[in-house]
């Protein structure tokens, strides 16, 4: 959810859900000596204006263009910044005819559904202890 403003002088915003693209630039991982650690993806952002950096075809699939990107370079407008669990895995299809991208989820090769999760445990004298 995103909340959106028509102008400097809204009080009233509107909250939406807004799908945002992006390519992956780089993936930091901020280590807190080693107590806990967060890992950030840098993306370059398309514009998602309607008819600027996204658009819908006749066929209804959505189409995107990183040539209309949010910033570019130094200048950086938007947060370019965005958390792993954040992110969802795209391949972007090439519209043979122009300069637009059709991006299609896709289920990453190494996630599996392993059903209920399990926890392992290792004591001193290597003995695996599982709960579920």
């Amino acid at each position: 959810m995103t909340k959106s403003y028509a102008s400097t002088s809204d009080s009233a915003p509107k909250s939406a859900n807004i799908t945002y693209y992006g390519r992956l630039n780089d993936i930091v991982e901020l280590n807190y000596y080693e107590k806990f650690k967060v890992i950030l993806f840098k993306c370059d952002w398309v514009d998602v204006t309607q008819g600027r950096g996204v658009m819908k075809d006749d066929l209804g699939f959505t189409l995107v263009n990183f040539s209309h990107l949010i910033h570019s370079n130094d200048q950086v407008s938007i947060e370019p910044f965005i958390f792993a669990g954040q992110a969802q895995q795209v391949i972007f299809v090439q519209d043979l005819d122009h300069e637009w991208f059709v991006p299609r989820s896709i289920k990453p090769r190494d996630i599996f559904d392993m059903g209920e999760e399990n926890s392992i445990r290792f004591d001193s004298s290597m003995q695996c202890d599982t709960t579920v």
